[in-house]
């Protein structure tokens, strides 16, 4: 057993392994320090400094099967940027912490009042501002403690901890925001590194406690990959945001995989402060929603938008559940950027359920996969569901309100993404879709987008499909069933597929084909839809419409929808008010067009060359377009139910006798 109390340290202190400012190594033993700094009677700072290989610490080491109790820690050497290559706590080879090396808790243990003010760095991996690498069997309880300088090494770098292996057994306790990663008396701080490189973890595995608040204030950078506000690699864990609080200020960097709170998910949960499900009764509200990350994630290369995976919570995450998150910050990158998550795969387990986006700014204008709340998903396990955009999206290839682009590896079952919200303006340049701008998937599982609204604008500035739910839906067996967009859809100078609900449905089987393939049900539009291109296919609801079949009569068509829009460009083929073209084996069943077609057809506007279709009980207001495969009705006869033959209005469509509603229209 070892106590000292009331220690100073005034030298300059060299070895190789095991280097500490009080102890190089314990083993078996029981460490009890109080009162142990730098600081002169007058509290001004004396020099020292410790230099290793590896294995170093400023107060101890290495501390093997132990405990310990360490209160009343201070080491302080302030520095300035151009001062941080300065040698004060450093190992050559890693293993390093501001106060201990490599720790080994097997029984319980403290800090308390712990103070690191001076620099800790390392050409070499597990670095901390308080461990260099730690693994805890028993509970370590920290409070009051602090990490005020640089901390920089190369893998698993972090503000308090480089890597630990946790098992639930790290506390954070004492008061609210007494715990910090936080700047003092004006000298430089940053956590530094080149992979999984975290604010507070550069590696954490295993769950940890939290009784209070911890303040982390720090720009984070990982030259290469991983770099998270709090957690550069997270490994079956649980991030609980709320105890966690990070500044406006804050930057956090890295090629690949950077995110506002953290890098890399790997198997584990992030949950934000939202203490309920989101409700979809009215139209959300940004000012609902507290945010968890309200800083900028962006590459460390010059501009800052040459990143891959960037998220404004988390930059990559692999099986994972993401629940109750909302930021606000700035992302930028070049390809898989969301304001929650940049890349989510999910192939075993995970979800992705009640995040909000409300950044500030949120740009990839280089390559694919903008989202506002997820750049790409692989979704093969879920669910995926309550998701609200609030946020301005940016994109170039693929870029989605919600998501930029949904693809699979091996599902193990249905999809469905639902009740999703987007209420920013979109604009890529190929597919953009208000909710999704991309489904691509080659097997037959089912693919529904249910229950979804759009209220902001959609745009594409090149060839492709755009939609105000959905730009291209490139899956069979795919369905699109309960949304309404409320936005303005466009396309640029391309040719593109353009609709009110999607751009472009089902999957081309290259060649004629009868099969399950899309279905657009019980969906409404109520935007303007245009499109700058004369070779494009523009429809109030859905531009291209793919193959079907000719044996079900109730599914795999469109069906049950209506358009309130005004469809206004001019197209070398005809516009529809509710499908602009329909390919072989279509079918459009009991739909209503109000929306005036200024150049084409009440409902649908042309089809494929020589194609079979089919269309039954379509209805046109009377003046809103040409009568091309539909009836017109007048305005007076709009609320008597044997206008509209066939049309279910007892479970399905209502009368909107008092105009309430819909403008007195079904």
């Amino acid at each position: 057993r070892l106590f000292a109390d009331g220690c100073r340290l005034f030298l300059q202190l060299e070895g190789d392994c095991y280097v500490g400012g009080l102890v190089g190594l314990m083993d078996n033993g029981s460490l009890k320090v109080s009162d142990f700094s730098n600081l002169h009677d007058d509290y001004t700072p004396g020099l020292f400094t410790i230099n290793a290989s590896r294995y170093a610490g400023g107060l101890v080491g290495g501390i093997g099967a132990s405990d310990f109790e360490i209160r009343d820690v201070t080491l302080h050497h302030t520095i300035s940027e151009q001062e941080k290559d300065i040698r004060v706590i450093h190992a050559d080879k890693g293993v390093l912490g501001g106060l201990m090396g490599w720790a080994g808790v097997v029984r319980p243990s403290s800090l308390t009042a712990v103070k690191v003010l001076a620099p800790v760095s390392s050409s070499g991996s597990d670095v901390g501002g308080l461990f260099g690498r730690s693994d805890v069997y028993a509970d370590l309880t920290v409070q009051n403690c602090s990490v005020g300088s640089l901390v920089r090494g190369t893998d698993r770098v972090g503000g308090f901890f480089g890597n630990i292996t946790s098992r639930g057994h790290i506390i954070f306790a004492g008061l609210n925001r007494s715990n910090r990663v936080a700047q003092v008396d004006n000298g430089y701080i940053a956590v530094e590194g080149s992979s999984e490189v975290g604010g507070v973890f550069g590696y954490l595995s295993g769950d940890i406690r939290c009784s209070s608040i911890t303040l982390v204030n720090v720009n984070v950078t990982a030259s290469n990959r991983y770099a998270g506000g709090i957690i550069g690699h997270q490994h079956t864990s649980t991030l609980d945001a709320q105890y966690f609080e990070t500044d406006r200020d804050m930057h956090v960097g890295a090629q690949e995989g950077a995110g506002g709170l953290v890098g890399w998910a790997d198997g584990s949960t992030v949950r934000g402060r939202m203490k309920e499900a989101i409700d979809f009764s009215k139209v959300p509200r940004a000012a609902d929603f507290v945010s968890d990350f309200s800083g900028t994630v962006a590459s460390t290369s010059s501009g800052g938008g040459n990143g891959v995976s960037m998220g404004g919570i988390v930059g990559y995450a692999h099986d994972s559940y993401l629940e109750r998150l909302c930021a606000d910050g700035s992302v930028f990158g070049r390809e898989n950027v969301g304001g929650i998550v940049g890349s989510l795969f999910n192939t075993g387990r995970g979800s992705l359920t009640d995040c909000v986006s409300k950044c500030q700014a949120l740009k990839n204008t280089q390559g694919y996969h903008t989202g506002g709340i997820a750049g790409h998903l692989t979704a093969d396990r879920g669910p995926f569901c309550r998701l609200v955009n609030f946020s301005g999206v940016e994109g170039a290839s693929r870029s989605g309100g919600i998501i930029g682009t949904i693809d699979f590896s091996r599902p193990s079952g249905d999809f469905n993404l639902e009740y999703a919200v987007n209420l920013g303006a979109v604009s890529g340049s190929d597919y953009a879709g208000g909710c999704v701008a991309l489904i691509d998937h080659d097997k037959s599982i089912a693919h529904t987008i249910s229950n979804c609204a759009n209220y902001g604008s959609v745009s594409n500035s090149a060839s492709g499909s755009v939609g105000g739910i959905l730009g291209h839906g490139d899956a069979s067996r795919l369905a699109v069933m309960h949304c309404a967009n409320h936005g303005a859809v466009s396309s640029g100078s391309g040719s593109s597929n353009v609709g009110g609900i999607a751009g472009r449905l089902g999957r081309d089987p290259g060649g004629v084909t009868v099969g399950e393939n899309m279905e657009m049900a019980y969906c409404c539009n109520r935007g303007t839809v245009s499109a700058g291109n004369g070779d494009s296919h523009v429809g109030g609801l859905l531009g291209y419409q793919e193959e079907g079949n000719d044996y079900d009569d109730q599914h795999w068509m469109t069906h049950d929808c209506y358009n309130m829009g005004a469809v206004t460009s001019d197209q070398k083929h005809d516009n529809g008010g509710v499908v602009g073209c329909v390919d072989h084996y279509s079918e459009v069943v009991r739909c209503i067009n109000i929306g005036k077609v200024s150049h084409g057809n009440g409902v649908v506007g042309t089809h494929k060359g020589s194609s079979i279709w089919h269309h039954h009980n379509l209805y046109y207001l009377e003046g809103s377009g040409k009568g091309w495969c539909a009836d017109s009705f007048k305005e007076s006869s709009a609320k008597s139910e044997s206008t509209f033959h066939d049309f279910d209005f007892s479970n399905v469509w209502r009368i909107d006798t008092d105009g309430s509603v819909n403008g007195g229209y079904p």
